[in-house]
């Protein structure tokens, strides 16, 4: 009877079935019915993506479609009727939801134990530690439409001051700052270009003047990865912080870098590298609080949402959108250009690689990286395109810059 009851949940609630039917297959001694119940309830879900729950009828109509030949057809009937009719409030099915999420993760703990207490292995007893989190983490993150509704406060008067004066950190260069505003907390925007245009580099220079703007609070930035070397990062950010080469800082042995950096807020800054996968950077959020996250190769990113291949841009940048409004904190990816952004002054939207239509959707804005390397004497300079913008003023912007690239350094023209 309890799987029945979350059997009703999971028809009722779309978002309380994605992120928990998984588990729910895993379960010892699951009734044959409920596993294919639960089965089939995820291919409705995949096959009608717009559609938020399943009524009893169109449960039943869609295993009929699905078994049109099915002999235990009165059988199934029963039961997806005696799940829509159970008269149990939410809070009970959502409780009975809980329980069997921690039975699914008890008994992969257990089945990891066994062969220890047999003798059979050792060293496992650290990744329980994982487990456990991983249980805690499933728990305290339920799907949006288990969580309280919560209507703005804001009075006109705060709302026509906050527009006026959005609060953040400011970029390093002036033109973002009027257009964009400063790096506001709970936005999702990202930097792209071809490959070696600077938009590594743009972003590390960039961080220079969001960790001034952080340094005397405590407050964190987070630097995540996932094909560049920590240690190579770290360097090139050093070098922007102190606008100077590694070759200028080898042959000045001298110069005190810690205090110069450190009175910049070059300490708030962390560094990471080999993320791979988005529960990486929620556990990332989850013991460092940043206030802005900077995802490089953001798109790489690997999760575990279902759906179909096409929609998996737009799955991963709409969990980015999450989290910065879950975590309050500004994120900023950056991403490579499509070929045909080679040599291009001006890039647009299209003109980021591995989505046509879904990452840029998500985006509260765009800042394209373009450079010409045909002619002679401009080959350091890069042309800027804030190609969206859905932030303060709203505007379009073009504007070039010389780019250092030994320093990091940008400077207008």
């Amino acid at each position: 009877m309890k799987m029945l009851h979350i059997i009703k949940l999971f028809a009722e609630k779309k978002g309380v079935f994605e992120k928990n039917h998984h588990l729910f297959s895993t379960l010892p001694n699951l009734d044959k019915e409920i596993k294919l119940l639960i089965n089939l309830m995820q291919k409705y879900y995949e096959q009608y993506p717009e559609h938020k729950y399943i009524g009893p009828v169109e449960f039943q109509n869609f295993y009929d479609l699905q078994y049109p030949n099915s002999r235990d057809r009165d059988t199934y009937h029963e039961l997806i009727s005696m799940s829509h009719e159970a008269q149990v409030s939410t809070s009970i099915m959502s409780d009975i939801m809980e329980q069997g999420v921690e039975m699914a993760y008890a008994q992969d703990i257990v089945a990891k134990l066994v062969p220890v207490m047999k003798g059979d292995k050792f060293g496992v007893l650290s990744s329980i530690k994982d487990q456990i989190e991983a249980f805690h983490q499933h728990l305290k993150n339920p799907p949006k439409d288990q969580t309280r509704l919560e209507p703005s406060t804001l009075s006109p008067t705060e709302l026509v001051f906050s527009s006026l004066h959005p609060e953040g950190a400011p970029w390093l260069v002036e033109t973002l700052n009027m257009i964009i505003g400063p790096v506001q907390l709970k936005t999702l925007g990202t930097i792209f270009g071809f490959v070696e245009s600077g938009k590594t580099s743009f972003v590390l220079a960039n961080l220079v003047a969001i960790a001034y703007h952080y340094r005397e609070t405590g407050e964190m930035i987070c630097y995540l990865g996932n094909e560049e070397a920590s240690r190579r990062i770290h360097e090139r950010l050093l070098t922007a912080f102190l606008g100077k080469s590694k070759q200028e800082l080898k042959e000045n042995p001298n110069i005190n870098v810690d205090n110069e950096a450190g009175e910049m807020g070059f300490h708030r800054i962390k560094v990471f590298d080999q993320i791979k996968h988005i529960k990486q950077i929620r556990k990332c959020l989850d013991e460092w609080g940043p206030k802005v996250i900077v995802i490089d190769q953001g798109a790489k990113v690997a999760h575990d949402v279902k759906g179909k291949e096409q929609d998996g841009i737009r799955i991963l940048y709409n969990i980015y959108r999450d989290m910065a409004v879950e975590y309050n904190c500004a994120i900023i990816t950056i991403e490579q250009g499509v070929g045909e952004a080679e040599n291009r002054q001006w890039l647009r939207l299209s003109d980021i690689y591995n989505s046509r239509v879904g990452l840029q959707g998500e985006l509260d804005y765009a800042v394209g990286i373009g450079k010409i390397i045909e002619q002679k004497g401009r080959e350091n300079l890069r042309y800027f395109h804030v190609s969206k913008n859905k932030l303060f003023n709203g505007d379009n912007a073009k504007f070039a810059m010389y780019f250092d690239k030994e320093k990091c350094l940008f400077r207008p023209l």
